[in-house]
């Protein structure tokens, strides 16, 4: 992927380094209408990192529809 801002990079880099970020990713998707097995996904190291930023941004527009 690419950025033409660091700053924006580094927040990127951080959310998917940071395992308590990623676990508030799949729990507010889930709480928008997301399937509960992307939690179990997340725990048992199945979800990727293109699963989980999609669940992110799928998350932010339902809950901003």
């Amino acid at each position: 992927m690419k950025f033409s801002s660091g700053t924006l990079k580094k927040e990127w880099e951080t959310f998917f380094g940071s395992k308590a970020q990623r676990e508030i990713a799949v729990k507010a998707a889930v709480k928008e209408g997301y399937s509960e097995k992307w939690i179990k996904d997340l725990e048992e190291g199945k979800a990727q990192d293109g699963d989980i930023a999609a669940l992110a941004i799928g998350a932010l527009i339902r809950a901003n529809k």
